[in-house]
Order: structure tokens, then sequence, then C-alpha cells
């Protein structure tokens, strides 16, 4: 039986400011927190929406796509318990997805954060479809990127991943958003965990780094019938030839 591959919101109680700096930590709730899942945080896009300007909301939470949205929770998960999330952090901000026509987000006067479509004055989305925003619009997306990643192990191996080859696979994969304002959380120096290891990327995912054109990636997966338990390790030696 295939095990089961969890994707969880990291939350929208990050209170961080609109270019991306700052938040608060230990703010990513359960269930998101938990340690054998992927949880993922949201990055802004580039939408530039300036329809809810009455409303005190510029333009500068969708002015770029490599700033962590303001409303991302942060980790650690707590001061006493360092382990990082989110994960990973995938585009979360003014994301186009179906709605329900009994939740025309449009009608409301003031839409609560951070569900604000930005049709009017901007983009008409219509009644089938919204531009809304939060960290459960940036976990869809990173499921169906891991979709694609499971697939290609299917297709490329023969298996099927294990949710920790593919936690594994996202987070060496996933970029960083900006180099300048955020840095990876190595040794858990860092007092606010904003983009984890970084934003999604599929085909860095697959691919790996590619640093040499002939640079391959051979998938070392757990047993499917041994697995490993809490604290347990696992170790391969691996020989690299000269000129490989």
């Amino acid at each position: 039986d295939q095990q089961y591959i969890a994707h969880f919101a990291a939350g929208n109680e990050g209170d961080g400011n609109d270019d991306g700096t700052g938040g608060t930590p230990s703010t990513v709730g359960q269930p998101g927190n938990a340690k054998n899942v992927i949880t993922v945080g949201a990055v802004e896009q580039a939408r530039l929406a300036n329809n809810l300007l009455s409303l005190g909301i510029n333009e500068t939470d969708t002015d770029t796509d490599w700033q962590i949205a303001s409303y991302s929770s942060r980790g650690p998960v707590q001061s006493t318990d360092v382990r990082l999330k989110p994960d990973i952090v995938a585009p979360g901000s003014y994301v186009l997805s179906i709605q329900s026509h009994e939740t025309l987000t449009d009608d409301l006067l003031e839409p609560f954060l951070p569900h604000r479509d930005y049709r009017a004055g901007n983009v008409n989305s219509g009644t089938n479809f919204a531009f809304l925003s939060g960290t459960s619009m940036a976990t869809p997306v990173s499921a169906g990127g891991a979709a694609l990643i499971y697939q290609h192990f299917t297709n490329t191996y023969g298996f099927a991943p294990s949710p920790a080859m593919m936690k594994a696979t996202m987070v060496v994969g996933a970029r960083m958003v900006n180099s300048i304002i955020y840095k990876l959380p190595i040794q858990f120096l860092l007092g606010v965990v904003d983009q984890g290891w970084g934003l999604l990327d599929v085909e860095r995912s697959v691919d790996g780094p590619r640093i040499q054109a002939t640079d391959e990636v051979t998938p070392l997966d757990e047993d499917d019938t041994t697995p490993l338990q809490t604290g347990n390790a696992y170790t391969r030696q691996i020989t690299v030839g000269p000129g490989e």
C-alpha cells in the first residue's frame, strides 16, 4: 500500500511586513507543525492589485514574486522545539482558483484577510473564479507540484516515492526566494524561519541542480517493508571515480 503524503498550510498568522521582512516566529499551528508532513508557506505574486485601496490594502501586497507574504506563518515550531517550519513556500497571494456561486467574494464590502478577490479595477475573474490569498492557496500549488514529481518517479524509476522521499525531493529542489533578504535555516541559527528551505521548484526537484550537463539524479528511498522509525538512521556508501 502506498503511504499517505500530506501537505498542510502553514497558517496566516505571520504578521510580517509588506516588503517580506519581519514576522512573528512560532506562528505555524496545528496540523502544519507536525513532523512528517510537508508544510507550505506563501510568497507574493506580481499582480499589482489596486482595487482595495479604500480598505488600506495597497499594491505592496502584490508587487513582486520574491517576497514572503506578510500573512504567511513563520517558524520555528517553538523556541524550545526548533523544528523547521514551513518546509517550503509556493505562490499564495492572489492565486486564481474556482469559487462557489454561493460565495461571491466580489460582493463583500470588507472581505476578511487574506481572502480578497481583486476582480474590480484589475482583472474580471467572473462568477466562477476568484483571485484569493493565503497559505491555503499556496498548499494546493505545492500538492500539484508533488503530483508531477510523483508521476516522474513512477514513470522513470518504476516505483512510488515514500512520503519521506517526496519531502526530501521537494526540500532539496527548492530554491532561494531572495538571497539578500532570506537565509537558509541551517543549524537553527535563524530567529524567524520565513521561507523554510525555499520556493517550490519542480524542475530542480526532478533533475537536480544540474551543475554539469551530464549530471544525473539517483533516488535512494527507504525500503517499503522496513521504513525508518524515529531516531533511526540509514547509511549508504557511494564511491565517486576520477572525473565524475
